[in-house]
Parts: structure tokens; C-alpha cells; sequence
């Protein structure tokens, strides 16, 4: 899956992630879009402390 995710310098990468196996009473939705909202840039941009590595997005819209 696609991913955009927060680098060391606050910048935002999209990159490929891997998918760890579904457990017991999970879904797999195929996501069409997914909003960034103003949370996020703050997890961008350093407020809430060192956020390297979190995939940012969680108001997605999917089947």
C-alpha cells in the first residue's frame, strides 16, 4: 500500500508499505482517497516530539 509517512526533517514521502496479516475480525478496505488534516501537519512539523516513521492520513474513504 501506499503510505505517506513522516521523515527525520518533517518532510512527507510517499512510499510503498507491506501489510502484516489480518488477524481474527479485521477487513482490508481498497482505500480511494484519504485526507491530511490540520493534526497531521502538526505531527509533520514536530509538535508532538519525534513522529519519524508515522504514516500520517485518517479520514480515508474505501470499499
Amino acid at each position: 500500500m501506499k503510505a505517506a509517512v513522516v521523515t527525520h526533517d518533517h518532510q512527507v514521502n510517499v512510499t510503498e508499505k507491506t501489510l502484516r496479516p489480518l488477524r481474527h475480525g479485521e477487513a482490508l478496505l481498497k482505500m480511494e482517497c484519504c485526507g491530511v488534516c490540520h493534526t497531521d501537519l502538526h505531527v509533520k512539523n514536530g509538535d508532538f516530539g519525534d513522529k519519524t516513521g508515522v504514516i500520517l492520513g485518517h479520514e480515508g474513504v474505501g470499499l
